[in-house]
């Protein structure tokens, strides 16, 4: 799996339990972290916003490269998973 699409299958994971779990609304994983931050702890919306910005830039740069795509995997699923038991 190349890197732009780690990232882009990590956001819209994050989307949905945005969606489902938060309440979050909108189009796009900004929208829905917008939509429900009062509710997401600020510590884990600050690493959803970074993880946005990198969705951002894998989507604009076709040569998009991780520095570490297990390092980026193992914290996209970390938030994830804090989501879900939050």
């Amino acid at each position: 799996m190349k890197d732009t699409e780690k990232v882009l299958d990590i956001c819209r994971r994050i989307e949905r339990v945005l969606q489902r779990d938060w309440g979050g609304s909108g189009n796009g994983l900004r929208q829905k972290l917008s939509s429900a931050q009062y509710t997401v702890p600020a510590d884990l919306g600050k690493r959803i916003r970074y993880l946005h910005g990198l969705q951002k830039k894998a989507t604009a740069n076709n040569g998009f490269k991780l520095k570490s795509s297990e390092d980026f995997l193992a914290k996209g699923e970390q938030v994830i998973k804090e989501l879900a038991l939050a």
